[in-house]
C-alpha cells in the first residue's frame, strides 16, 4: 500500500500551526500579514485602475485627433465637400 506522506505533511504542519496560533506574538504576525495583503491588495487594484483610466484617456484623445483632422471648419466631414 502506497504511504501517502504529502497528506501526512500537511496535517502536521497544521497541528504545529494550531498549537502555535495559541501564542499571543503568532497571532499579531497572522493579523499584520493580512492587514497588509488586503493593503498591498486594495492599492494595486487602485494602481490598475489608474492605469486603465490613463489608457483610455490616451486612446479617446488618440482618436479625438484622427477625427478632428478629418473635418473641417465648419464640422462636414472631408468626403462631403
Amino acid at each position: 500500500m502506497k504511504r501517502n506522506y504529502a497528506v501526512r505533511g500537511i496535517a502536521v504542519l497544521l497541528g504545529i500551526s494550531a498549537a502555535a496560533f495559541e501564542f499571543y506574538p503568532v497571532r499579531e504576525l497572522v493579523a499584520a500579514l493580512l492587514m497588509f495583503s488586503i493593503l498591498f491588495g486594495v492599492v494595486g487594484a487602485g494602481f490598475l485602475v489608474l492605469v486603465a483610466a490613463e489608457e483610455l484617456a490616451l486612446r479617446s484623445d488618440t482618436w479625438a485627433r484622427r477625427v478632428l483632422r478629418h473635418t473641417g471648419r465648419n464640422g462636414a466631414s472631408a468626403s462631403f465637400r
